[in-house]
């Protein structure tokens, strides 16, 4: 097919895809599978159905895609490949929740009402004699604890087993100070203490710390286990050191360098490839080229190719 576009659809939730052009219809894909089609067009209308479940509705909706201005997108995400591959991965749009809200928590601090509200997803509700100055939101939430300690409102909100949402505001304007999410935390009467996994290669986490008396944070970085994970598979070989600089952790990184690299400072890492976002493996092109990736940054995505010998990075060919 004459100047022909390979489209890979990549979806972690079951749904509908067609095209306005029948390229494509009633494609039905279950959890983590993909299916490529084939185009000539370089525009097309994308409708998406996804499967809603028994907790959850989710919307259908429609969107134009172009595969030369691929950031132009809203809920569709195109990754560019190679010789003409892309990726389609689609969001999926939540229908709001029209069934009473269940209080979770509630405290009176003054003439200051708080209100932990919980329906399809978590709603903090800040009033000032009864009337509303301020909402944030969640994820969905089991359990809530709201606390004063000194001029600060701290809420700590439990999402699921192992995940919590932490908000610190200014009782007195209701200025957000901190508003994270994290797996852990620990608090005294001084200071809390939040630690969330990263889910990178290597395992870190980021520990983030905020001290309730002078409002100071810090954060930085840890290994989960004593060591980072490491790996020796030349098709990850080029996926850890990226990762590595994503984090920011620049000696990991230099572990994966051959030795006529390893001297690379910090600045020239972090500047050859710019503020990671995603990282991700050309699979379509792993015959044609040497092993190539795609790293998206702020600036939009770029090709890099790796040579590895004795499992180390000899080569960064862009």
């Amino acid at each position: 097919m004459k100047n022909c576009f390979y489209l890979h659809i990549v979806n972690n939730k079951a749904c509908n895809v067609s095209f306005n052009d029948n390229i494509a219809t009633n494609n039905i894909f279950k959890d983590k599978n993909t299916t490529t089609i084939k185009t000539n067009k370089k525009e097309l209308y994308c409708y998406i159905t996804p499967f809603s479940s028994k907790n959850k509705t989710y919307l259908p909706y429609a969107e134009k895609i172009n595969l030369e201005e691929i950031n132009r997108t809203n809920h569709i995400k195109i990754i560019p490949f190679r010789n003409n591959h892309f990726e389609l991965r689609f969001s999926l749009l939540e229908a709001p929740n029209l069934n009473p809200a269940d209080i979770i928590a509630e405290e009176y601090f003054g003439k200051l009402n708080i209100v932990v509200l919980n329906n399809s997803c978590g709603n903090i509700l800040f009033y000032e004699n009864s009337k509303l100055k301020k909402q944030l939101t969640c994820d969905s939430v089991i359990t809530a604890e709201i606390n004063q300690i000194q001029n600060k409102i701290i809420v700590k909100c439990l999402l699921n087993e192992n995940s919590y949402y932490i908000a610190i505001l200014n009782i007195e304007n209701l200025e957000v100070l901190k508003e994270l999410n994290c797996n852990s935390f620990e608090e005294n009467k001084n200071e809390i203490k939040c630690l969330t996994k990263l889910n990178d290669f290597a395992k870190h986490a980021l520990i983030s710390s905020f001290n309730y008396l002078d409002e100071k944070e810090d954060s930085y970085n840890v290994y989960l286990n004593e060591k980072p994970a490491t790996t020796d598979c030349q098709l990850l070989i080029p996926y850890a050191f990226l990762d590595a600089i994503k984090v920011r952790n620049y000696n990991l990184a230099r572990y994966y360098l051959f030795s006529n690299l390893s001297s690379v400072s910090d600045s020239h890492l972090e500047s050859f490839f710019g503020k990671i976002k995603n990282i991700y493996l050309d699979s379509y092109n792993l015959e044609t080229f040497k092993i190539p990736y795609v790293v998206e940054n702020t600036d939009g995505f770029e090709n890099v190719d790796f040579i590895i010998e004795n499992n180390k990075i000899k080569e960064i060919i862009k």
